[in-house]
């Protein structure tokens, strides 16, 4: 069925048969197509948990490092409610969750939603999954930050040095892109400005960078 292109009938065929198989190639085999028919249909998030099952399994080595490679690339490209429900639902224990947890935390942080990033970067400590590089950065900021003001824009601009001139067009642009200095009052969306001088110096920048955050 599925090689007919019948994906969803092969699906309701081969579901009820998890767990049933005896024989490691079988086991193989029916984990392999399931996971290829959630695909076909759309649904990643199954998939990867079809794939992450076969890691599980007593099969041969070689099909258990094929779907590591599979779980890999369908991790990707996945949307961050799919990552969400994979991060919830799949077995703590299994491949793909520390993947999954990686890819989550890093979308928490890139939607400065730092509570998740804080829930997501405990969940993996406490199942020993190593955060590395840029990942134990985020997770280092989210845990220092109590707070999210979700208007404030940092800048850092060459308010000194060679390039100051640009420096201060860019900053009266985003002044004037605020609304800034406001007529009145500040209102509760009126964007608040935070600014840095590089002065042309790349360490001086990146100081700057952790003094913004």
């Amino acid at each position: 069925l599925q090689l007919r292109g019948e994906s969803a009938a092969a699906l309701e065929l081969l579901r009820p048969m998890v767990g049933t198989t005896v024989s490691p190639a079988d086991t193989a085999l029916l984990l392999q197509t399931l996971a290829a028919a959630h695909a076909r249909l759309g649904d990643r998030p199954a998939a990867v948990e079809a794939l992450d099952l076969l890691v599980r399994s007593a099969v041969p080595t070689a099909d258990r490092d094929d779907a590591r490679s599979q779980v890999e690339g369908l991790i990707r490209p996945l949307q961050t409610g799919d990552v969400q429900v994979l991060f919830d639902r799949l077995d703590r224990d299994g491949h793909a969750w520390p993947l999954v947890g990686r890819r989550a935390l890093r979308d928490a942080f890139e939607n400065a939603n730092l509570d998740r990033v804080r829930t997501v970067a405990s969940a993996l400590r406490e199942h020993r999954v190593p955060l590395d590089g840029d990942l134990r950065t985020m997770a280092l900021r989210a845990e220092r930050t109590t707070e999210t003001d979700l208007r404030a824009v940092g800048a850092i601009l060459p308010l000194s040095g060679r390039g100051q001139e640009v420096g201060r067009h860019a900053l009266e642009g985003l002044m004037l892109a605020a609304g800034l200095p406001s007529e009145g009052p500040a209102t509760p969306t009126t964007p608040r400005i935070f600014f840095r001088d590089s002065g042309d110096d790349p360490e001086r920048a990146a100081r700057a960078v952790d003094d913004l955050v």
